[in-house]
């Protein structure tokens, strides 16, 4: 009866000791970055011309997002391939030749499959509208390319109570994110008239499901197709060169945080970040940044329907995790110009 006593004893104080233990940041995606030694390449990832259904000739498009201070640019006409740029004449003979290197512009196939849900796919030359969403993710994974979930509220209904595994249901974008790597993440912001602000609301659903082991990132991009939607979005890739390889790296690696403006000034007068610190003995994550007016952490989402939030659970730029519960948070800054987020932290016990 004794030794019963100090087994029981023994077995509640273990319990104790494993129930009270901290959480552990598991996924940092800026864990690596030398904030001194990398630059913030400014890039968008959703770019149309008049060779589907944009506004502009290609050579325009091109040198404008050069003009105003972008790194990385790729177009990404509806269901083909407007690529390369040394041959612009050659698919359109109002548009002139443009050499890349000389408007100081990293660029890479891209396509916006458009049959079904929107996809862009990128670093491969995969032509057509991409009918069948599993062999065409299987295509991308075979070319070692990348893609995204383009716009995924044009989808799915922030009000709607969907049925298990339900198309455009959370679920189903998961499902999806586990099945295929080569999915880097979603759209949050589309068009710096932030076009669907539920996909937020999705993303946050996705990473309580998904974090830590399945990290999404979030993108924002313009979907350029006039002059409403120029240069009101930007993604900051963290990287020491310019270059294909160091792009695909931090594309997925997470190495990058991103900013929408409405006011298209081209001037980038979101937030942006000069460093994050990460102190793993006080458990706390510090956002230094310029320009910022509020910060706020954000981890899940509450209520139900069209009173779903993203649910904050801290503010101020130095997040404590020591009595963190959630499986993950991310960042977001924002002034009276426009907002910023982070790519999401992961926490396991």
């Amino acid at each position: 009866m004794k030794t019963l006593k100090i087994l029981i004893v023994i077995t509640l104080f273990i319990g104790y000791i494993q129930g009270g233990q901290a959480q552990k940041l598991v996924v940092n995606p800026y864990e690596n970055i030398h904030w001194t030694k990398s630059q913030q390449f400014k890039g968008n990832f959703h770019t149309h011309t008049n060779n589907s259904d944009g506004g502009f000739n290609a050579d325009y498009v091109t040198d404008t997002y050069a003009a105003n201070g972008y790194s990385i640019l790729v177009i990404t006409d509806h269901s083909q391939v407007t690529y390369p740029w040394n041959k612009f004449s050659s698919l359109n003979p109002n548009w002139q030749n443009r050499q890349a290197d000389s408007l100081h512009l990293l660029t890479f196939p891209g396509n916006e499959l458009s049959t079904g849900h929107h996809r862009n796919v990128f670093f491969a030359r995969i032509e057509g509208g991409g009918d069948h969403l599993d062999s065409t993710f299987q295509q991308i994974t075979d070319s070692s390319a990348l893609c995204i979930f383009n716009h995924p509220g044009r989808y799915w209904e922030v009000e709607k109570e969907y049925q298990k595994g339900e198309q455009y249901s959370p679920a189903w974008y998961i499902d999806f994110f586990n099945r295929y790597p080569c999915i880097l993440g979603i759209e949050v912001y589309n068009c710096p008239q932030d076009r669907y602000p539920y996909d937020r609301i999705l993303w946050d659903e996705i990473l309580t499901a998904t974090m830590p082991q399945r990290p999404v990132w979030g993108f924002s991009n313009d979907d350029m197709h006039g002059s409403d939607e120029l240069m009101g979005n930007y993604n900051y890739m963290l990287m020491e060169e310019l270059n294909i390889n160091a792009l695909k790296k931090a594309m997925k690696q997470g190495n990058f945080y991103i900013s929408n403006e409405p006011g298209k000034s081209g001037k980038d007068l979101a937030p942006h970040i000069l460093s994050i610190d990460v102190d793993y003995s006080k458990q706390t994550i510090t956002i230094h940044s310029k320009d910022c007016q509020q910060i706020k952490w954000i981890s899940g989402i509450t209520q139900k329907g069209k009173k779903k939030a993203n649910q904050i659970v801290a503010e101020g730029a130095t997040f404590h995790w020591k009595n963190f519960k959630k499986n993950y948070v991310r960042c977001e800054l924002s002034n009276s110009f426009g907002t910023t987020l982070t790519q999401p932290f992961g926490f396991m016990q």
